[in-house]
């Protein structure tokens, strides 16, 4: 259940990012003095975004067979989700910034604090889906906590309206087209569970997550290579730097998928009985199936790096676009 509410809040923030994940991490990475316009644009763009999603994925959520009953922690996993995306959004601000440390230490912050509160629901015999969820909500919100007092120093009470509307026109068709290529990026992550929700029982959910869970350890190292591209080759204006740049990145995140596919296949059945015990025993094979793809996903993923920080029109949305047509 908790699997199939954060696929949901997953996909809800995506939509209410509209694309300023990016945006931020460009332009930060170009003229650090547009923090200032940038961190009030993230913060009314996701708030708003957020409050026109929720009915919407409210009653998508609702309209499924598990969602009956569990009402409760659906809503509160699409409330955290204004928080997650503000999260990936100034925290991609840290990464134009080269402040890679911090980065990692509010994402090392959120990780903790949830791992604690889900220990204490544990030991006080209160674990459910809804306290679970609300872990995930209070350790997100401490995690953006952190980014915005990290980003005190760059933030003033002043804000030019006039600059800040230049700045949104200015980058209308970056944002539309990226905005759609991140929509589509996600749907194909969550859309494998979301599917199944309407189809499969919770416990077949909770297998393929399982599995999810642990090939996204991988991931997570391709993710923040590619997230270190865009900043950047933005600062590169030399094609033979570029190139050299370009090639040297995809042979390392390579080498790394060739070496994580061939682990988990090789050790699938071992890990999770011993990360989750015999009842999971099932999900070995799906994560075998996860590790075969993982090669793919990280050329994919470190291609569409690329394309983002060197284009601004609809080349962009070429990758994910084929990831998700051939994902239905």
């Amino acid at each position: 259940i908790v699997a199939w509410v954060k696929s949901l809040l997953t996909e809800k923030s995506i939509f209410t990012q509209c694309g300023m994940s990016i945006v931020n991490k460009k332009l930060t990475a170009e003229n650090r003095n547009n923090i200032n316009h940038l961190f009030y644009l993230t913060f009314t763009t996701n708030i708003f975004a957020a409050v026109i999603f929720i009915p919407i994925f409210y009653l998508l959520g609702t309209n499924q067979a598990i969602g009956q009953g569990n009402q409760s922690p659906l809503l509160i996993g699409l409330l955290a989700a204004p928080l997650v995306s503000m999260a990936i959004c100034f925290g991609e601000m840290m990464l134009a910034l080269h402040k890679i440390k911090i980065f990692n230490l509010a994402l090392i912050t959120q990780r903790v604090i949830y791992v604690l509160l889900v220990i204490l629901l544990v030991l006080f015999k209160i674990i459910s889906p809804f306290y679970a969820l609300i872990a995930i909500l209070i350790s997100y919100f401490m995690q953006l906590c952190f980014l915005v007092f990290s980003l005190r120093a760059e933030i003033s009470y002043k804000v030019n309206i006039k600059k800040l509307l230049n700045i949104i026109y200015s980058l209308k068709s970056f944002v539309i087209f990226l905005h759609l290529a991140n929509i589509f990026a996600v749907t194909t992550r969550a859309l494998p569970i979301l599917v199944l929700s309407y189809f499969y029982s919770a416990k077949i959910v909770g297998f393929f997550a399982i599995a999810i869970s642990l090939t996204d350890m991988a991931h997570s190292v391709m993710i923040n290579i590619g997230r270190y591209i865009i900043p950047k080759l933005s600062l590169m204006s030399d094609s033979n730097s570029k190139l050299k740049f370009k090639l040297t990145v995809i042979f390392i995140t390579f080498i790394i998928s060739i070496f994580a596919s061939c682990f988990f296949i090789i050790f699938a059945d071992l890990l999770i009985k011993l990360l989750f015990g015999n009842d999971f025993a099932d999900a070995a094979s799906i994560l075998k199936i996860l590790a075969m793809g993982m090669i793919f996903f990280t050329i994919l993923h470190t291609l569409q790096s690329i394309i983002s920080a060197l284009t601004n029109g609809p080349t962009i949305m070429i990758s994910s676009t084929i990831s998700s047509i051939s994902m239905l």
